[in-house]
């Protein structure tokens, strides 16, 4: 699955397309029409017709042209193993849990993590890269429980790690913050949206 397209690369994302594809090719930014040249795309396909999907969309990944713009904080491109999504839902659901508990006894630790976090949503500061608020989430609150949980989080978003969801991902100056993958997470808690989650 090639999303091209801006600010599909987030888990949000990959929880609703996980069962109609087994890899994605994704933008967690801002992305760009000049991003693909669609006759390469289609001979690197036919060139290699053996390739299975793992391949084509890492393939896809280092095909695109990326463009580093620092207003629009770009750019980071990312493939993904959906196969491994639901996975990936359990250890978040784990660490959200114990970063609700962290946040219930004292907000302070993940209100300073998110407003440490890099953002590059052009709409509003809603969204930032998952790994990276993980991370903040971890530094930021004192609990060991959430290290953990954090832990297992960061190992499956990190493509230096065996079998992870995000397979690989390219970024730009601009945007390396960003580890291939996004998460909704506004800055003021009045500002959630119902219907964007």
């Amino acid at each position: 699955l090639l999303f091209d397209d801006c600010l599909m690369g987030s888990i949000e994302v990959a929880a609703e397309v996980s069962g109609l594809a087994y890899y994605a090719v994704v933008s967690e930014t801002i992305g760009w029409s000049s991003n693909l040249n669609y006759s390469h795309v289609l001979g690197m396909l036919t060139d290699d017709s053996g390739m299975n999907g793992e391949e084509a969309a890492r393939g896809l990944v280092q095909m695109e042209h990326l463009k580093d713009d620092e207003y629009y904080v770009t750019q980071c491109v990312a493939a993904y193993d959906l196969n491994r999504t639901a996975e990936l839902l359990v250890a978040m659901n784990a660490f959200i849990l114990d970063l609700y508990e962290s946040w219930y006894y004292d907000a302070t630790g993940m209100e300073t993590a998110r407003l440490n976090a890099d953002t590059f949503d052009l709409n509003g500061d809603d969204l930032v890269d998952l790994y990276q608020m993980v991370q903040l989430s971890m530094l930021y609150c004192s609990s060991d429980e959430m290290n953990l949980t954090g832990r297992v989080v960061l190992d499956m978003l990190d493509p230096a790690n065996a079998s992870p969801v995000v397979l690989m991902f390219r970024n730009t100056s601009s945007a390396d913050f960003c580890h291939g993958m996004s998460v909704y997470f506004p800055e003021e808690a009045d500002a959630f949206d119902d219907g964007y989650y």
